[in-house]
Order: C-alpha cells, then sequence, then structure tokens
C-alpha cells in the first residue's frame, strides 16, 4: 500500500507517495541531495546544469553498478556449473 513520506531536497519539502518504505524513500532523497550539492559550484539553487551533473552522476554510478552485478551474476553461475559439475550432477 503506498504511503505518503515527507522528504527534503534541495532544502525543500516534498511529500512522495511510494510502496517502498518511509526510511527507504528518506535514504533514496539523501542521496540524491547529497548528488546535487556535489555538483553544486556555489552556494544558492543548483542551476539546470547542476542538476544536469548531478543525474549523470547517479546514472554513471547506476551504470558501473549494473556492470558489476552482471559481473557477479556470471562468476557465480560459472561457480556453481563447476561444482555442480564435480558433483556429478
Amino acid at each position: 500500500m503506498s504511503e505518503s513520506v515527507a522528504i527534503e531536497v534541495m532544502g525543500r519539502q516534498f511529500k512522495i507517495k511510494s510502496d517502498d518504505g518511509a526510511e527507504h524513500v528518506r535514504q533514496v532523497a539523501q542521496v540524491v541531495d547529497e548528488k546535487i550539492n556535489e555538483a553544486n559550484p556555489g552556494p544558492g539553487h543548483p542551476t539546470q546544469q547542476t542538476l544536469l551533473m548531478a543525474s549523470l552522476n547517479l546514472a554513471d554510478e547506476l551504470v558501473k553498478l549494473r556492470a558489476k552485478h552482471a559481473a557477479l551474476a556470471d562468476r557465480l553461475r560459472a561457480s556453481s556449473k563447476a561444482l555442480l559439475s564435480q558433483l556429478g550432477a
């Protein structure tokens, strides 16, 4: 069931509905806020360029993690196959 969660990003309050739970939504909002702050070169509200850079940085992390996940899944499949072969299955 969707839950309404209050979050803060860029110093502004938002209400978000999510099925993922309040703590998860707050963690996601915190990561987004941190990425915006990292990409923001100076004081004041972020520009569109800053928001774009924060988005690109998050997407870069996601792409790298997906590749790492795929490589680990491949290694696990290969290890499982080798173990099953040794067991004669």
